[in-house]
């Protein structure tokens, strides 16, 4: 159902995920003229999903958890569980992605400094729509149990 405002926010934070796969989307940016190891996934100067199965893994479960979840609206408490699932995955994809950053640009051993990229925005916008579409769900259920009280 659509119609529903959290129907749309959910697909907003799955369209969300699924924008990191656009090309210019990437995590964080440095300076590529000082990385001469051209092994590591900085090696182009980006990171970004096509850098690490774990993160695009964690994209594609992300978004089509968020997508399933539209098509659950017969089941409102599921879809409550399946939309706190979709926050915590996006808080996960957070961590993960600059976790693994982390991870690989100390091992560079230079004194560069980076910047977040706009891929950054994705798993924000995974969260903040996972969020306004738990809370209208919220809503949602409990105007059917008070409408339940009344009959």
């Amino acid at each position: 159902m659509i119609q529903r405002i959290q129907s749309i926010f959910l697909f907003i934070a799955s369209g969300g995920a699924f924008t990191s796969f656009i090309d210019a989307f990437n995590y964080f940016t440095i300076n590529k003229e000082v990385i001469s190891n051209s092994a590591s996934p900085l090696a182009d100067g980006d990171y970004d999903i096509n850098d690490n199965t774990i993160l695009l893994t964690l994209i594609i479960l992300t978004g089509i958890v968020a997508l399933v979840s539209i098509f659950l609206y017969n089941n409102r408490k599921l879809q409550l569980n399946i939309t706190k699932l979709v926050i915590v995955l996006g808080i996960g994809l957070a961590i993960t992605a600059g976790g693994l950053f982390y991870q690989v640009y100390s091992s560079l051993n230079i004194e560069q400094s980076f910047s977040a990229g706009i891929g950054f925005i994705s798993p924000a916008l995974v969260i903040i729509f996972g969020i306004l579409a738990h809370i209208y769900i919220n809503k949602d259920e409990k105007l059917v149990r008070s409408m339940d009280r009344l009959r």
